[in-house]
């Protein structure tokens, strides 16, 4: 029974909380262009961006190789719920650890912002929260336009099974 409570707590916070993809910093252009960064912001905004990668990727590893044990065990029917707990707590501890670099990362970004470019910012974010009701609003056919190859109108709607002869 606790190996099973186990199983199914892990499961869930896997789902919850997946690695975030490696690699290089995304681009930022948009972002420089919105908020108006000069040259000297962009730098220091990379540079902080790059910082945060590096500092991070040790503990990205650390849980890529704690996540194989863990899912392992559970694929081979472990019946250790200790060790499956562990590794569990283990996870979260890195996960932890990743959000407090993040919420460093973005003060230290917002202090190289000037007022009116943490007010675009702050606009951003509210912006942001709207997304689920932006996006749900074009499916229903609410909204028209958006990025390019969003139909208009409610998105059509095809029955389950093998296409029809008309779309082979």
């Amino acid at each position: 029974m606790k190996t099973l409570m186990l199983f199914a707590v892990a499961a869930v916070m896997a789902a919850q909380n997946p690695p975030r993809p490696q690699g290089p910093p995304p681009s930022f252009d948009a972002i420089q262009e919105y908020l108006s960064l000069s040259d000297a912001q962009s730098a220091q905004w990379k540079q902080l961006m790059r910082s945060r990668a590096e500092s991070n990727r040790a503990r990205f590893q650390e849980m890529h190789t704690k996540r194989r044990q863990l899912d392992e065990m559970l694929r081979q029917g472990s019946g250790d719920a200790a060790a499956v707990g562990r590794l569990t707590l283990e996870l979260e501890s890195y996960r932890k650890q990743i959000r407090g670099a993040d919420d460093g990362f973005l003060k230290e970004a917002a202090v190289l912002l000037d007022a009116s470019q943490r007010a675009k910012l702050a606009a951003l974010e509210d912006a942001a929260k709207l997304m689920p009701a932006l996006h749900e609003a074009r499916r229903l056919g609410l909204l028209r336009g958006g990025p390019e190859g969003f139909p208009d109108g409610p998105v059509p709607m095809r029955r389950p099974g093998p296409p029809t002869r008309a779309r082979q």
